[in-house]
């Protein structure tokens, strides 16, 4: 064994260390009953409360149109706006598309006049009186999709057109034959109501009257020179008309990978329609105004609807094959709104809800635009800004709505 010499007196190294192995802890416990006091906190916010931050809605106008006309938006990838109010009086007879890019200043597209449009389908239809512009959509390359009507002497015109921005060049991608064979009305389409669903990628067409619907998904083929239209085998849950997208009470807007989002107001439910044509119920529109309108997914992916005042949804009693259909997460009615509200929703892999509103007090808007009464029409997003966009039917107003922290 090793000596430790210190000068005076000689231990072993074994005993030092018995001694430090039992006096060390001692220390430790010893140090454990002292109070030492804390260091200041170098965050001056340390203290505060914690407020969860506030969203509200900022209602900013875009253009002063006509109020309560039936009123067709949409907007490209650039955000460039289009809008067709139908019945406004012009020099040539027909509606016009107005478009409005970067520099805030509103102009019309000569080319898609409804004169010129039922020119391009050749001399007879151009002799056919004047027409309407019924719907608008964007497609795929940011190009804008017209669906448009005309007729005289009870021969009716259904056609529908692509206009290119770059080259201003329009295009017929089907004439009134095409769109009866292809939707199965036949002559029955005189009596149709029709509407574009698109979302800048997936473009459907839709038709519907009171006996019968078609939902057609547009495929440009030959790189846009032609075009087929897939009809969709719908497969509603119910064999009751709310369920056939035949009433003026429904909506479609286009959701992902094909599918299409189904806002059905008599059963206040908002459906999702796969590729296949089956109705999943998505999410409860129980308590909601009928004054609701389609969906929209901001820039975050969330689910978006607007509603302003007006009577309440009342789910239908709906049953299939003897019993009621299971609603899952959306069966959840919606309370404590003060309109106009906005909606919004996030859905999990597994279906979970996590719902929010902005209610009528966060509202802001600018002086003369009287929020209690708003009536949305539509509801788009504007890629380039994360803002939505929709008309308000009261007083005209094509407005941006922009959400802020408080």
């Amino acid at each position: 064994m090793l000596p430790v010499d210190d000068g005076s007196v000689t231990t072993p190294c074994s005993l030092i260390i018995r001694a430090l192995s039992v006096a060390l802890p001692l220390l430790a416990i010893a140090g454990c009953d002292r109070q030492s006091p804390e260091a200041p906190s170098s965050d001056p916010t340390a203290d505060r409360e914690v407020v969860p931050a506030r969203l509200v809605v900022e209602l900013i106008p875009i253009a002063p149109l006509v109020p309560r006309l039936r009123t067709h938006v949409a907007v490209d990838s650039h955000g460039n706006l289009y809008w067709v109010q139908e019945g406004v009086p012009t020099p040539d007879g027909g509606d016009l598309v107005f478009v409005m890019g970067a520099s805030g200043v509103p102009q019309t597209i000569p080319g898609l006049g409804v004169p010129r449009l039922l020119a391009a389908l050749g001399p007879d239809e151009a002799r056919r009186g004047s027409g309407a512009i019924r719907s608008i959509a964007i497609g795929a390359g940011d190009e804008l999709y017209v669906l448009f009507t005309g007729g005289r002497d009870r021969v009716p015109i259904w056609a529908m057109a692509r206009y290119a921005p770059n080259t201003g060049k329009v295009t017929i991608v089907a004439d009134t034959k095409r769109l009866m064979d292809s939707s199965g009305f036949g002559a029955s389409i005189d009596l149709a109501h029709g509407s574009l669903v698109g979302n800048g990628r997936d473009l459907w067409l839709w038709l519907r009257h009171s006996d019968a619907a078609s939902v057609s998904l547009i495929v440009p083929i030959h790189g846009g020179q032609e075009f087929e239209f897939h009809r969709l085998a719908l497969k509603p849950p119910s064999r009751a008309k709310s369920g056939q997208l035949t009433s003026e009470m429904e909506d479609l807007a286009a959701g992902p990978g094909q599918s299409l989002y189904y806002t059905d107001r008599p059963r206040a439910m908002l459906w999702k329609i796969d590729a296949a044509g089956e109705f999943a119920p998505y999410q409860s529109l129980d308590g909601l105004s009928r004054d609701v309108t389609t969906p929209a997914l901001d820039d975050t992916g969330r689910m978006c609807l607007l509603a302003g005042e007006g009577d309440p949804l009342v789910p239908l009693n709906f049953v299939a094959t003897g019993t009621l259909i299971p609603v899952g997460n959306a069966a959840g009615a919606w309370t404590l709104l003060a309109y106009p509200a906005l909606l919004q929703i996030q859905v999990d892999a597994h279906g979970q809800s996590d719902r929010s509103t902005i209610n009528h007090d966060d509202f802001s808007a600018p002086a003369g635009l009287p929020v209690q009464d708003f009536h949305p029409r539509g509801l788009l997003l504007d890629p380039t800004t994360g803002t939505l966009i929709t008309f308000d039917d009261s007083s005209g107003e094509l407005l941006r709505l922009k959400v802020n922290r408080k």
